[in-house]
């Protein structure tokens, strides 16, 4: 059993080095990614963004007041329609300030779209909000930018939920639109580049914003190919086994019945879907061991501590990017509102931890087999069958029995994808 949990989680990192296209020097940030020399934005990773703390006021904002935050959208969407009738009487330069101060307005609403160091620069901003305003207005007008869009939701659509087992076509598509999308903007007079980037630079941000929002979603095995169609063969580098540093669940092993089981990025509490054990959360669920990789630039040893998701080498000073989550602001959120709610209703305001049911040599299969069907009626618009099929692997020496255990519970219950789901997996068990 030891033997199998090692191959199943076994220390492994996929790395980020990404150089700037401008003057080659390494980059830097958290969220955005940017030159650490001139400042240029190089690309954007989302899982920073859902850990950070801009990501944790701007949700905070939005949850105080869902009435408000769906009104200044409603007005914001007015407003960009009234200048695509604008644009439509030939009233170009008007229609693309209104839509300027349209995209304005978002910089300021929500952090996703413009880098701290664009938005402190008056300048750079006021570039960035014509070349951000022009999309939106020509997404609301006939056209190829929104044709483009057209093809890019088709794809985003396709790409699915975590369940596809061949996402690549769907992600070739979606960065074929984003190219379609970058060159009919160019051909219908867009504004200059607000950092002056070039084609494929500008591209890598963009799909960079809009892709890394997925790869979560897709299964290890196709994540470090995503990274590289997004930054390059020479960004991306993988040590070790596949596992699921980045993916939206992570594996947890029961402490007491031994089941491998899903767990949420951002979840206070572990718990188990088997015998129901609990235990609060702890980086070291997550597995980011502690290890070593050569510096890409120079070769030195570069050493990533347990946790550590970012490394700079001694030498050189190339930061290095583990592709990691750890969904600490997520579950800071949810820890608030928890407490919020407890304090409304008098509830406890820490969540105890619990042992479950007693597990004992005769009943630890039909439990784990419980929690194998239950992660199949749960999950399965977000795993693959493999992804399961390796959960109860590394659960149970003998996965064939569990799995026999666990089809007729989904079989009684459902509901259909779940029972085609675990049926897909126990056959290649």
């Amino acid at each position: 059993m030891e033997t199998m949990r090692a191959s199943y989680n076994g220390a492994m990192a996929t790395h980020i080095t990404l150089k700037c296209d401008r003057c080659g020097a390494p980059t830097q940030g958290e969220t955005w990614i940017a030159c650490s020399s001139c400042g240029t934005v190089c690309g954007f990773d989302f899982t920073r963004w859902l850990d950070s703390e801009a990501w944790l006021e701007f949700t905070r904002k939005a949850m105080a007041d869902p009435q408000g935050y769906q009104q200044r959208w409603a007005r914001h969407e007015a407003a960009l329609q009234e200048a695509a009738v604008l644009a439509r009487a030939g009233k170009s330069e008007a229609a693309l300030e209104k839509a300027a101060a349209e995209a304005d307005w978002v910089f300021g609403e929500h952090p996703l779209y413009l880098s701290p160091r664009a938005k402190a620069d008056r300048e750079l901003r006021k570039r960035y909000a014509r070349w951000v305003g022009f999309e939106m207005l020509q997404q609301r007008m006939a056209g190829p930018v929104a044709a483009g869009y057209a093809k890019l939701n088709e794809a985003t659509r396709a790409l699915g939920f975590g369940a596809n087992e061949n996402p690549m076509p769907a992600v070739e598509a979606m960065l074929a639109a984003l190219r379609e999308i970058h060159f009919a903007r160019k051909k219908l007079g867009s504004p200059p580049d607000p950092e002056g980037l070039g084609d494929d630079a500008r591209l890598r941000v963009a799909s960079s914003q809009l892709l890394s929002s997925y790869v979560r979603m897709i299964s290890p095995e196709h994540q470090a190919q995503v990274l590289r169609m997004i930054y390059g063969e020479g960004a991306i580098s993988e040590q070790g086994a596949k596992s699921h540093d980045y993916s939206i669940y992570f594996d947890w092993e029961c402490p007491r019945c031994g089941l491998f089981s899903l767990q949420a990025h951002g979840t206070e509490m572990l718990t188990c879907l088997g015998c129901y054990c609990s235990r609060r959360f702890d980086l070291d669920a997550l597995k980011l061991n502690a290890l070593a990789q050569p510096c890409p630039s120079c070769g030195a040893r570069v050493d990533f501590a347990q946790g550590q998701t970012d490394a700079t080498c001694a030498y050189c000073t190339t930061t290095q990017r583990r592709f990691a989550a750890t969904g600490a602001a997520q579950r800071l959120f949810s820890r608030e509102v928890r407490q919020q709610i407890a304090a409304e209703h008098g509830l406890p305001m820490e969540l105890p931890e619990q042992e479950g049911s007693a597990v004992t040599p005769e009943n630890r299969n039909a439990l784990q087999a419980e929690g194998l069907a239950r992660m199949a009626q749960c999950f399965h618009p977000f795993i693959t069958p493999a992804r399961l099929r390796g959960l109860a692997r590394a659960s149970n020496l003998d996965a064939s029995s569990v799995f026999a255990l666990a089809l007729p519970i989904v079989q009684r219950e459902g509901p259909p994808e779940a029972l085609k789901l675990l049926r897909a997996a126990a056959a290649g068990a």
